[in-house]
């Protein structure tokens, strides 16, 4: 089914994007929804590991020492959700808590030796899958498809640190033939 927007010659109208970048952020989500959706299944089976907790185990083992707020700053998560996951990893003996060197203020993350063999093997798992995924793909494609994501992850942690330093100039104009309504609540009779 075709479904056309509606012309106008209004100010407002904003032009569509190229074919291949149409909805793109709804392509990618879906993608990667696809993806962590693999990975719950084959990481809990294997590991009884959540996707975000063999996230953060790959990253302290390629980032020993890190404190919780950079392995926050790494992973776009919540604080919250890495908190309690590295709480449960400390509890299954993968992850330790060590008093920082230069400050004891600053707690470091390291992977035990447990833990250490789980994120390679993990690690492993995750190179494989992808590499079966990628198999469809020429090294051309490929080489593409890394660049692009590449220049695209630089291009929204750009926007993001704009929109962060001055959201006001991302609103969208108002458009004064349309006053904003907030909607009327009813009441109800008791």
């Amino acid at each position: 089914m075709n479904v056309r927007r509606p012309s106008s010659s209004s100010a407002t109208d904003v032009a569509d994007p190229p074919q291949g970048a149409r909805y793109i952020t709804l392509r990618l989500d879906v993608l990667s929804g696809l993806f962590k959706e693999m990975g719950e299944l084959s990481h809990q089976r294997r590991f009884g590991l959540s996707v975000r907790e063999v996230r953060l185990i790959l990253q302290i083992l390629h980032n020993p020492g890190l404190t919780m707020s950079q392995l926050v700053a790494l992973t776009y998560m919540e604080k919250t959700l890495v908190s309690r996951a590295v709480t449960r990893l400390t509890q299954l003996g993968l992850v330790q808590r060590l008093v920082g060197a230069q400050d004891a203020r600053h707690v470091q993350l390291q992977l035990t030796g447990n833990g250490d063999r789980v994120a390679r093997q993990a690690s492993g798992d995750v190179l494989q899958a992808t590499g079966e995924l990628f198999a469809e793909l020429s090294d051309a494609d490929q080489q593409a498809f890394g660049r692009t994501l590449d220049v695209l992850t630089a291009r929204a942690e750009q926007r993001l640190e704009q929109l962060r330093a001055a959201p006001e100039q991302w609103l969208p104009a108002a458009d004064s033939s349309q006053p904003l309504k907030s909607p009327k609540s009813k009441k109800v009779k008791t």
